[in-house]
């Protein structure tokens, strides 16, 4: 009887670690503003598919890591420029387009991604990590939820005009940073005339890179 309890204890420990905690700060930020973001954050499920049973620290920052690009992404609307001018800028450029005064906020808010992934990683994901079997349903899920997307139409490579379900079913943010990371600047200045469409343009019509470059 104890040993039918254990697998589902960690079936649900890994599920709210790895699945459920990370995307919960959206879903909950989705009630107020319309975020351009998949509803399945596929980099979640494929750390816990690669999370090792030692070095736990590593994984924190690496929780950590996918929780500013996922930020990054879901906040794209806010930006006066696109996504793929944000990420190549050096440091100079970005000191020039950021407010001094936002730094002090910035820091404390990945201060605070860092404190909830080792929440997630310490106190809810199993001490040992996720066992095989469940390493491979995280997987499982994560091909099963961008074929989904891709038949949906919400992801680029689909082809399709229109989406089936008007939603970006799932999606990868820090695929879609390294995708603009690996672009040039234009030439022309990024502030001039470069304006984001808002974040209900970019759920509905699933044309920004953001949207379906993820």
């Amino acid at each position: 009887m104890r040993d039918s309890v254990v697998p589902r204890r960690e079936q649900l420990r890994v599920a709210l670690g790895y699945a459920v905690l990370p995307n919960v700060l959206f879903v909950l930020a989705g009630l107020v503003f319309l975020l351009p973001r998949a509803i399945i954050n596929v980099d979640y499920l494929i750390l816990g598919a690669l999370a090792p049973a030692k070095y736990r620290r590593g994984t924190v920052a690496v929780m950590t890591l996918l929780l500013v690009a996922d930020v990054t992404t879901s906040a794209a609307p806010l930006y006066f420029f696109p996504l793929r001018d944000l990420v190549p800028m050096n440091a100079r450029q970005m000191m020039e387009v950021i407010p001094t005064s936002a730094l002090p906020l910035a820091g404390l808010g990945i201060a605070a991604l860092a404190t909830w992934s080792w929440l997630c990683v310490f106190k809810v994901a199993p001490p040992r990590g996720p066992s095989a079997m469940m390493r491979a349903v995280l997987v499982a899920t994560a091909v099963i939820a961008l074929g989904a997307d891709l038949l949906n139409g919400s992801s680029r490579l689909s082809g399709k005009d229109e989406m089936t379900i008007r939603a970006n079913l799932a999606g990868s943010p820090s695929l879609a940073l390294v995708r603009a990371g690996s672009r040039r600047l234009d030439p022309a200045p990024a502030l001039e005339g470069r304006a984001v469409a808002s974040a209900s343009s970019r759920l509905l019509g699933a044309t920004d890179s953001v949207l379906r470059g993820q």
